[in-house]
């Protein structure tokens, strides 16, 4: 178990139990710039502004990876869901294969 400070108040979510009819990925991002992730499904609750994170399976830490939301997701993203590095040309449809258990998304370079 683990505690982050935040300002809410929330009763015990279970990802492995109630993935509110979706599938549910164990990656949580703070707007701080921080993440919380696990390999498998985990529980969490806030009380009295504290983020209570339950595992099963691991100790599960947050890891501070900026300042911001974005910054959160592009450390948790590059840590838990590397790019492949595969460039494509502007313009155009592409159709990609992704497995369930990785992330599809694109960037465009500067």
């Amino acid at each position: 178990m683990h505690k982050i400070n935040i300002l809410c108040n929330e009763k015990k979510k279970d990802l492995a139990i109630d993935n509110r009819g979706n599938q549910a990925a164990p990656l949580l991002l703070s707007n701080k710039g921080r993440y919380v992730w696990s390999d498998e499904a985990f529980a969490f609750e806030f009380k009295d502004s504290i983020l209570i994170v339950h595992s099963d399976f691991e100790k599960i830490e947050p890891v501070a990876s900026g300042k911001t939301l974005r910054e959160a997701y592009i450390g948790g993203m590059n840590k838990h869901f590397p790019p492949s590095g595969k460039k494509y040309k502007g313009g155009q449809t592409v159709k990609i294969e992704v497995p369930l258990e990785r992330l599809a998304y694109f960037t465009k370079q500067k």
